[in-house]
């Protein structure tokens, strides 16, 4: 079954959420909320990398992330849930292995600093691993329109995962996400939502980002913390492609689309 992924941005600037969580008390809240509410993990993120988003140091990130990830971990273990933290500096990763993070979600790409801190952590932390053509994200900086984005993707994964396991990462640590919305193009975007099934012949799990993304302008107006219901009907397409995670913003919305789909009759 399709886990549910909860996004808990740490942040003074999210581009989706129309509350901020910065400080440790409403995160820490949030988190709570989001595990009643049916999380299988919460991903928590102190750098914004949306558009336009201004890049922090490592020191800066540890900072929002130290006062809050320490409980968030515990009431995650009290709900049988998991922990990401999303960050692309190895020294955040590494810091948050050892407050009890279960994964490091890498929008970096994973460069040899990150694969080594994963090369030496439990076996038990799982490696998120996400394409990009920028991070932040560069608006307008895409790939070409023609480019066969499953194709390219697949090709750039299977690149990676040997190079992780050359540095000493097993490859069954690793989980797959496209990168929706970094550097692919709305119509892209949409070829991966209906096309995330070749994704999984590599054998790794599929993990999408796509929830409240500016790709969804395109078909609705609303601004992006009012896109949950064209988050939703995508969702649905890729609950019924088998994604094995799904990252998004309203939890109890997913929980309940997810479990009503798992009792339509065959």
């Amino acid at each position: 079954m399709t886990k549910i992924v909860g996004i808990l941005n740490v942040t003074p600037d999210s581009f989706a959420n129309a509350r901020h969580t910065l400080a440790p008390d409403a995160a820490i809240a949030e988190a709570q909320a989001q595990l009643v509410a049916g999380a299988d993990v919460i991903d928590v993120g102190a750098e914004s990398t949306r558009p336009g988003g201004v890049e922090v140091t490592p020191q800066e990130e540890w900072a929002r992330l130290a006062p809050c990830l320490p409980e968030i971990v515990r009431l995650a273990r009290e709900h049988g849930a998991l922990v990401s933290v999303d960050t692309r500096n190895p020294a955040t990763a590494e810091r948050a292995i050892g407050a009890g993070a279960d994964w490091i979600n890498d929008v970096g790409g994973t460069g040899p600093g990150m694969a080594a801190v994963i090369a030496a952590a439990d076996p038990r932390v799982s490696l998120v691993l996400m394409h990009a053509v920028t991070v932040p994200v560069v608006p307008g900086r895409t790939l070409p329109p023609s480019t066969d984005m499953i194709a390219f993707i697949t090709d750039w994964f299977a690149r990676r995962l040997t190079e992780l396991a050359a540095a000493g990462v097993d490859p069954s640590r690793v989980i797959l996400d496209p990168g929706i919305g970094f550097g692919t193009t709305p119509r892209q975007a949409f070829d991966i939502v209906a096309r995330l099934p070749e994704l999984r012949a590599l054998g790794r799990p599929v993990f999408v980002g796509h929830s409240r993304k500016s790709f969804m302008k395109c078909i609705t107006d609303a601004p992006a913390p009012e896109r949950d219901d064209v988050t939703l009907a995508l969702s649905g397409v890729m609950l019924l492609h088998g994604a094995d995670f799904l990252r998004v913003h309203n939890v109890a919305r997913h929980v309940a689309l997810r479990d009503r789909l798992a009792r339509v009759p065959a």
